[in-house]
């Protein structure tokens, strides 16, 4: 094992750690931009089917091959319409009672958005983005001067009022279910 010398610094000492435990590696993740959010395993069975059952009629031009795939093709299609409409109905269904989530919802359904996934960008890329950014925020203060802060008088809290049961309720029903089942209080 390697020694670590105390003059060596923190982000030093956890990089040949990291270097030596878990070795960077480059990753090719492939997104299909094609890839509607409601298109899962089920779907993916159906074209296989379609598929294959297209090639069995390339390969061997007969009627019955032909009848076979033209009715799963017509299968597949009503299958990924009623898969569509099931998801975003639900989808919506969910976020009836946020606005927010809604709109993005509907607006993700108007217009997906586009994804470039030509750009590569590393760590080192990000910490360089915020450094050059916190610089440039720096430079452009230097020279202003220091802001004037008053301080003033406010009312110490040292009781709160009794909260109602309708308060309560109405803050939890409002509240978003975000807990998880390992969460010892859920919402």
């Amino acid at each position: 094992m390697t020694s670590l010398t105390p003059s060596r610094g923190y982000n030093d000492t956890l990089r040949l750690l990291l270097d030596k435990h878990a070795p960077s590696e480059l990753k090719l993740v492939r997104r299909r931009s094609d890839t509607a959010p409601w298109y899962d395993k089920e779907c993916r069975s159906v074209k296989k089917t379609t598929r294959k059952l297209e090639r069995r009629y390339r390969s061997h031009r007969t009627v019955e091959n032909q009848s076979a795939w033209t009715q799963q093709f017509d299968f597949q299609r009503n299958f990924y319409q009623n898969k569509a409409n099931s998801f975003w109905t639900t989808t919506v269904n969910e976020h009836r009672n946020n606005p927010r989530r809604l709109w993005k919802t509907v607006d993700n359904l108007l217009q997906p958005p586009k994804q470039d996934l030509s750009t590569k960008l590393t760590a080192n890329d990000f910490a360089i983005f915020f450094k050059d950014k916190v610089a440039k925020v720096c430079s452009s203060t230097a020279t202003a001067p220091p802001p004037v802060i008053s301080s003033r008088q406010t009312p110490s809290l040292s009781s709160f009022p009794p909260v109602t049961v309708e308060e309560i309720t109405k803050l939890l029903n409002s509240s978003p279910s975000k807990s998880r089942q390992l969460d010892p209080i859920q919402t």
